[in-house]
């Protein structure tokens, strides 16, 4: 038999914006930085917008800073549900379950917090006139930046482009959804069940025959007869690679310091990115 406590219960990080009570808050993303981004639609007040018990006059999304203070970001969308960001948090998804307009909006995150250039990333209406069950509500982000959302008919799948990718379609309507495991499993609530998705989305380990690591402020080339390998180096010691960051010897990669200026770490986290993702075949 269960119990509601009320009593020894944590103090709320926020209850109130500019002195009136939210709504009934509904899903929270937070930053790197611990500051915690959420929406707060009317769903829990009986009778919605119309309920007496609503202070403020919108649904909005708000922001709760690391030192208290809320910061109201939008109020311009009828029902923000579920929300998150992308991999390097330079944008913020939210997804709206209005029946009249659902849809997912994208803004981008400015340098203080703030967000600008709201804009619609995918419009999920015409799933509607399908006859799928369902709207926008909750929604993940896998590691290369593609959006899984709740919306009518189960979960999209959302390049960062807003390209649809593809759809699970549960029959249900379907309302929130989450990694598990090692990150590749998608749990899903739908309707009243629990079901559970293995993606490709997960850790992957690819086999090699030997990693080579090169530090420094010059490329460490030297002395390690890559030539044997018919690795070719140019004048300054470092390697040729294409776009791809492949060297003139198949299924042999390279990147960071040795494939050339600029020799920077996030350039090579980058290369670092493309060259995985060609070696996966994606």
């Amino acid at each position: 038999e269960g119990q509601f406590q009320t009593e020894n219960l944590p103090p709320a990080l926020a209850e109130r914006w500019e002195g009136k009570r939210f709504n009934s808050p509904n899903d929270l993303a937070v930053r790197k930085n611990g500051e915690i981004y959420f929406t707060d639609p009317s769903y829990g007040l009986e009778g919605i917008n119309n309920s007496p018990l609503k202070e403020i006059p919108f649904n909005g999304v708000y922001r709760l800073g690391l030192d208290g203070k809320v910061t109201l970001l939008t109020k311009e969308l009828t029902f923000p549900n579920g929300i998150a960001f992308s991999p390097d948090e330079k944008v913020l998804y939210v997804g709206v379950s209005d029946s009249k307009a659902t849809r997912l909006v994208a803004y981008d995150v400015k340098p203080d917090g703030t967000i600008a250039n709201g804009r619609t990333f995918y419009d999920a209406q015409p799933l509607l006139k399908d006859g799928n069950r369902g709207l926008v509500d909750g929604l993940k982000i896998d590691r290369a930046g593609n959006v899984w959302s709740s919306a009518p008919g189960g979960i999209i799948v959302l390049s960062p482009a807003g390209k649809l990718l593809g759809r699970i379609n549960t029959g249900q309507p379907t309302a929130n959804c989450n990694w598990g495991d090692d990150g590749g499993t998608l749990y899903i609530t739908a309707n009243m069940f629990l079901v559970r998705v293995k993606t490709k989305t997960g850790e992957q380990t690819i086999e090699c025959d030997q990693i080579g690591c090169m530090v420094g402020r010059k490329p460490y080339s030297a002395g390690l007869a890559l030539e044997r390998a018919g690795l070719k180096l140019d004048a300054k010691g470092f390697l040729a690679v294409d776009k791809q960051m492949r060297t003139a010897v198949p299924n042999v990669y390279a990147i960071g310091d040795i494939a050339g200026q600029p020799m920077l770490a996030h350039k090579g986290s980058k290369e670092g990115q493309v060259a995985a993702a060609v070696i996966a075949g994606l």
